[in-house]
């Protein structure tokens, strides 16, 4: 088991490597599938990642709505956010979603998976 130094340490880590990026910053990342045998992968901060083939895109996650590093560490309850969430599926440009698949269902991959498929009309596959 980890001392409580240690987790402090790994839990401030993790907290400050998801607060961000701006998706702003990373629009000239942003790729789209040109041709059938093509698939583009798009990072949009975070755990997440957009998969599309042109056809049929899949997101890993959808965490866009980041609560801030003294809502989670002060234990405060967190929620969706689903103007954050509309606001980062336009920015990345998700017009059609077939699937949205949390890696796991901690709240940095799972919080807004039901948002982002409610928005898209995507299922969720996962735990």
């Amino acid at each position: 088991m980890l001392g409580r130094p240690t987790s402090l340490a790994v839990l401030l880590v993790v907290a400050l490597g998801c607060a961000g990026p701006d998706l702003r910053l990373l629009e000239d990342r942003y790729g789209r599938a040109t041709g059938t045998d093509e698939v583009a992968v798009s990072f949009l901060g975070c755990t997440t990642l957009l998969f599309d083939d042109g056809e049929t895109a899949l997101m890993t996650d959808g965490f866009f709505t980041r609560p801030g590093l003294f809502t989670v560490l002060l234990d405060r309850p967190i929620a969706p956010d689903p103007e954050i969430v509309a606001a980062a599926l336009r920015r990345a440009r998700v017009e059609r979603l077939a699937a949205v698949l949390p890696v796991h269902s901690h709240y940095d991959h799972a919080l807004d998976t039901p948002e982002v498929a409610r928005q898209t009309g995507a299922l969720v596959l996962g735990s």
